[in-house]
């Protein structure tokens, strides 16, 4: 066993440092990854070379835990710099283009979080009046206005546990943080918890912790996305490298669906420092964190990474629409990433909008030439598993046209259904022909004639 050491700040003074004794488990990294991952509808979410804010925003101080107004013009963060005491500065900028100009101190208190219209401002403090760590809300009228006096979030939020690191929907309507129970503080159990209201002008009701699959460690950092559909966190524990601080998301189809197991989001943003305070711009171009070593408290800096989505259905992220893709769209499989039609089911409806939709053909188009015609049946049967007994061996471009892994008559009625058959290229819009009775007549004569000739 391997201690571990994790830095948390808490309140108004300076972070304590817990030694965790787990396992640290190094885990194995894809060889020859250039980008890192994570899997949504949208194909795989990918990231570039992460890079360290340059000054003023990172000094030889501590800086970490970031927050970015939603026109990326404002940059609120936690800082040791000489004027406050892990409180939160604030850094502008004219454009996006443009870096961060010197920061300011804004408020007292950590851990800052944002709100959408940039009139409300939530952080942590240990000057608490519940327990030793409570959070609170600075509010101004506009956004040229200084903020005004900070109001306790009151009991629903705060408890007498350590009550820290808010995340609020763009709604305002949901409220993450985390709790931490001081008697146990030794062993940082601290869990990811969750408020919501009806209305902005309601006060939060009691908050709930999270389910297990989000606090099957130490977890902490939550951060809600723009559109409500991905919660970063960071969690330190077993499955982590070197038992290090971790970042990872959790997606759902929407507000009402479940949330999917959370997914780490690989060697290119973690590594054996520690990652936290996630904070994803509102356009979801640009992921904001903090790193620091993970055996020395302090050196913590902020880091910024761009995100890059490929199209969606391209499931790989190589670029292309292929059949690797529709490969993929197994009946059973995870509907957080792959559901294209929003019903949380993986099904034949994701296969025709793939097909139809995204990649403008038919089913029964085997290699993917934009047409449904003889040469399609050519290269199915060349393949030779129609009903070759072999469970789940086929694939679209072997015949398998309804994702069952089989290739039999059940593909061919798909096919036929789809009333693509030379018909030339797929055009969206227009009502698909039913296939007659004839022509289905005529293409089972053509089949029976393959066979007999032994092309299959």
């Amino acid at each position: 066993m391997t201690s571990c050491t994790l830095c948390v700040p808490y309140g108004g003074g300076s972070p304590t440092s817990h030694i965790i004794s787990k396992p640290c488990v190094l885990l194995l990294l894809m060889a020859g990854a250039i980008l890192s991952s994570f899997g949504t509808a949208n194909g795989q979410i990918r990231f570039g070379d992460p890079i360290r804010l340059p000054e003023p925003i990172n000094t030889e101080f501590i800086d970490f835990s970031s927050s970015i107004s939603s026109d990326g013009l404002e940059l609120y963060f936690s800082s040791t710099r000489p004027g406050g005491n892990f409180d939160t500065w604030m850094s502008t900028r004219g454009t996006v283009d443009e870096p961060f100009g010197e920061p300011e101190f804004a408020v007292v208190g950590n851990h800052p979080h944002l709100s959408d219209n940039g009139l409300s401002l939530f952080v942590n403090d240990g000057d608490g009046e519940y327990g030793s760590t409570d959070i609170f809300v600075y509010r101004r009228s506009s956004r040229l206005e200084p903020w005004g006096e900070r109001v306790n979030l009151g009991p629903n939020i705060n408890s007498d546990w350590r009550d820290r690191e808010p995340s609020i929907s763009k709604d305002g309507l949901t409220f993450y943080f985390t709790r931490t129970d001081p008697e146990q503080e030794e062993t940082l159990p601290i869990e990811l918890w969750v408020s919501s209201r009806s209305s902005t002008s309601d006060p939060f009701g009691p908050a709930k912790k999270l389910d297990a699959k989000f606090n099957d460690g130490s977890a902490f950092s939550p951060s809600i996305s723009h559109d409500d559909l991905s919660l970063f966190s960071s969690v330190a524990g077993e499955d982590t490298i070197d038992g290090s601080a971790d970042i990872r998301v959790s997606t759902r189809l929407s507000r009402t669906a479940p949330w999917s197991e959370p997914m780490d989001l690989g060697d290119v943003i973690n590594t054996e420092d520690n990652e936290f305070g996630p904070d994803i711009a509102r356009d979801g171009s640009t992921l904001f964190f903090s790193r620091g070593p993970r055996d020395v408290f302090g050196n913590w800096d902020l880091f910024q990474v761009p995100v890059q989505y490929p199209a969606l259905g391209d499931f790989d992220g190589n670029g292309i629409l292929d059949a690797n893709d529709i490969d993929a769209l197994l009946d059973g499989a995870d509907p957080a990433v792959f559901d294209l039609t929003g019903d949380s089911q993986v099904n034949l409806d994701d296969r025709m909008f793939w097909v139809h939709d995204l990649k403008g053909t038919w089913i029964g188009d085997a290699n993917l030439d934009g047409v449904f015609d003889s040469a399609d049946f050519v290269e199915v049967f060349l393949a030779g598993q129609y009903e070759d007994d072999i469970p789940g061996n086929s694939t679209w471009a072997t015949g398998d046209w309804t994702g069952d892994g089989e290739f039999n008559s059940s593909d061919f009625v798909f096919a036929f259904q789809d009333g693509g058959y030379e018909q030339g290229p797929f055009v969206v819009g227009p009502a698909v022909p039913e296939p007659s009775c004839g022509l289905l007549l005529g293409i089972s004569v053509i089949i029976l004639c393959w066979l007999r000739r032994g092309i299959v």
